[in-house]
């Protein structure tokens, strides 16, 4: 498991601990865990601001859970969308598409 933080557009660090590996799994869940990054991270910061972000990838070419999280206000994702924002029904579907699943 390797442990390194990064930072990009924002300017703010993002914890990432890798424990898998996403380099043998295939194309378009490559694609899928990339989409799912940038989505995760970009909306945590929008919405939530973005505090002490945190990535952590489990798992093996054949089953990938990741998890991202922050210091942020949070929100219920169970309740029902109002706003017209799709990002997790989005994200969801991205992962459904591969026979994946969500919490």
């Amino acid at each position: 498991m390797r442990s390194s933080s990064t930072s990009g557009k924002t300017g703010r660090e993002v914890a990432l601990t890798v424990g898998a590996t996403p380099e043998a799994a295939p194309l378009p869940v490559r694609i899928t865990l990339y989409r799912l990054l940038q989505e995760s991270l970009a909306n945590g910061f929008r919405h939530g601001g973005g505090l002490n972000q945190r990535v952590s990838l489990r798992g093996s070419a054949h089953q990938l859970e990741i998890e991202v999280t922050d210091d942020g206000r949070g929100f219920d994702p169970a309740a029902p969308n109002t706003g017209g924002h799709f990002g997790l029904d989005g994200m969801r579907e991205r992962v459904q598409l591969l026979g994946g699943h969500s919490r």
